[in-house]
């Protein structure tokens, strides 16, 4: 099901279903989601600088991971995975948040390989600017 047919199957009202409130509603939903990709590369750039402990790491892992899987490097990148994770956990793009709101104390590697790096600082920078 695409996002389209999703707004008409969700619409309850006869006032819901008419065109022009879909087409408001379609293009809100594009507008509203078009600064999400430059937002995350903002906070990915914003947490490597903070922390530039985690870019010879980081450098590392891609180097390695190009060269075992050309065709699909990505496969092999858990720790930036982690990374990615931890600042989009970390830094939500919407009004409330999805994820888990949890601090990581140390970091974690789990059984599929992920690993999730601990950003405890940047979660207590943010709350003490939000209390």
């Amino acid at each position: 099901m695409d996002c389209i047919q999703w707004i008409i199957d969700s619409s309850q009202t006869p006032g819901q279903r008419a065109t022009p409130r879909l087409v408001a509603t379609i293009i809100g939903i594009l507008l509203a989601s078009s600064h999400q990709l430059s937002m995350f590369l903002a906070y990915i750039i914003y947490n490597l600088c903070l922390y530039p402990v985690y870019l010879a790491p980081l450098r590392e892992e891609i180097a390695a991971a190009r060269e075992t899987n050309p065709e699909d490097p990505f496969k092999e990148m858990h720790l930036l995975d982690g990374f990615l994770l931890e600042t989009a956990r970390l830094n939500p793009l919407d009004a409330c948040k999805i994820t888990p709101n949890g601090n990581i104390a140390r970091d974690q590697i789990f059984a599929t390989g992920k690993h999730l790096f601990a950003l405890l600082q940047i979660s207590e920078l943010e709350l003490g600017f939000f209390i």
